[in-house]
């Protein structure tokens, strides 16, 4: 996907255009290039992320004892060895496993505990 920068646009577009206009270039370029174009605004990706202390997987999911519902973040506290992270910046979630693959991928595919 190619964007045009604004230098590009005709020079008929009115000034008080050009503020708007950039502040949406900006935002499809943030959103494109965080890997979240196409998903919904504020919305969470997936990640297969490991502890970079402990290199155990962590996996996101609602906590009620310390009542953590699990809403997009960024930052990501480790279950085993407390470590705070952030691998992105921007909202992701620990995923078990990616619900795509690449047909030119070489990794094992993860699985889920119950399929081990």
């Amino acid at each position: 996907m190619s964007i045009k920068p604004l230098s590009d646009m005709p020079a008929t577009v009115r000034h008080h255009d050009i503020d708007t206009l950039a502040a949406v270039e900006q935002a499809i370029r943030s959103a494109y290039l965080s890997g979240c174009y196409g998903r919904a605004i504020g919305a969470a990706l997936p990640m297969v992320l490991h502890c970079p202390v402990c290199h155990k997987q962590h996996i996101d999911k609602p906590n009620e004892a310390r009542g953590w519902t699990n809403p997009p973040h960024r930052s990501h506290e480790c279950q085993h060895c407390g470590t705070v992270w952030r691998p992105a910046d921007v909202a992701t979630t620990g995923v078990e496993g990616l619900e795509t693959r690449g047909a030119a991928d070489t990794w094992p595919k993860y699985v889920t505990s119950d399929q081990s």
